[in-house]
């Protein structure tokens, strides 16, 4: 079992950082971390701290939008302050962390960044970062992050960084120029498959008008539409709210969220009748929703709906997965058929 353990930061691993660092005279302020904090709720950044053997070794952090103007025009994420305590120095946990960065990075960028110091505190670092890929990005070096000119004088310290970059494995190449016993396919060479966060506007368009056509070939209607059920009181303060979407002669229940101070008053409730009400006599089939085992599976089955399975998680119990489902049971239920397939 590994020694090494890395997670997310949380904010209650604020005070034991401070502590630690100065404790080997590597004084961070409690502003630096509280501002990371911050910054990861609002998901412009993300930490990790890293454990030896249940003692805090360091932390490392990815900054999506850099300071660098440079990375950040390419939008490059940057890798910034990668700190492992000495005495967990040489054990492997930068190299740890820095994997780590780089996945979450993958995610979004097939490049990634990190700005490195120049004098000899910052040796380890700069072995490491060649070691695993890193070249210099060819700009040469900046001053808190302005280029540095020919002839310029600047202090040497923690704002003098030559920049790095390295092209992130976020894609499997696979050799497409044949495959088993067909024929060679037209595109030669290699493709890529990559994971995005969203796809381009055109690629979904094209996508969404593909996919309409061909379920039309079967006389079936996508009849896709997102939309929200909303409760709240006579002063416009939202209580409650249902997202769904309906998809050919279902209404699928994403979300439903009750605000904690108004739960166990029948809200929830509320907003599931509506729901029901509004498509009642639409020509739909059923509702349908997933509900985990330590959310509220007792509720549906209080609110009209059926239990057709349960997807068990054996060694997470609380995350076993119950689908739900409530029919109309109307005579006629023609949602998501087109007019034109029984003409």
């Amino acid at each position: 079992m590994s020694q090494i353990k890395i997670r997310l930061f949380s904010q209650k691993d604020i005070a034991q950082l401070v502590d630690e660092f100065a404790r080997h005279h590597w004084p961070k302020p409690k502003s630096t971390f509280e501002l990371y904090w911050h910054e990861q709720t609002l998901h412009e950044r993300t930490m990790w701290v890293a454990f030896y053997k249940d003692q805090l070794a360091g932390y490392a952090t990815l900054k999506w939008d850099s300071c660098y103007q440079l990375f950040r025009e390419k939008k490059i994420p940057e890798i910034m302050d990668l700190n492992v305590l000495p005495p967990y120095r040489n054990k492997g946990i930068g190299s740890q962390l820095l994997e780590m960065a780089e996945q979450l990075a993958a995610t979004r960028s097939d490049v990634v960044g990190l700005g490195v110091g120049l004098y000899r505190d910052y040796g380890n670092a700069q072995k490491l970062y060649i070691k695993k890929g890193y070249s210099p990005d060819g700009y040469g070096l900046t001053y808190q992050y302005q280029e540095i000119k020919p002839g310029s004088s600047v202090p040497v310290d923690d704002d003098l960084v030559l920049w790095f970059t390295k092209k992130l494995k976020s894609s499997m190449e696979l050799d497409v120029s044949t495959h088993l016993d067909q024929k060679p396919l037209e595109t030669q060479g290699k493709c890529q498959i990559r994971f995005v966060e969203k796809i381009d506007e055109a690629t979904e368009k094209k996508m969404t008008k593909d996919l309409i056509a061909y379920e039309a070939r079967h006389g079936i209607d996508v009849n896709y539409q997102r939309f929200s059920v909303v409760i709240s009181n006579e002063n416009e303060q939202i209580l409650g709210v249902i997202n769904a979407y309906t998809a050919f002669a279902e209404i699928y229940v994403d979300d439903i969220w009750v605000d904690s101070a108004y739960r166990g008053k029948g809200y929830g409730r509320q907003l599931l009748s509506a729901l029901e009400n509004h498509f009642k006599g639409q020509g739909f089939n059923n509702i349908n929703l997933v509900t985990s085992a330590f959310q509220a599976p007792e509720f549906y089955k209080k609110c009209g709906f059926t239990a057709e399975f349960t997807r068990i998680n054996k060694k997470n119990p609380k995350l076993s997965k119950t689908f739900f489902v409530k029919f109309f049971n109307e005579d006629s239920e023609m949602k998501g058929i087109l007019k034109s397939a029984f003409t």
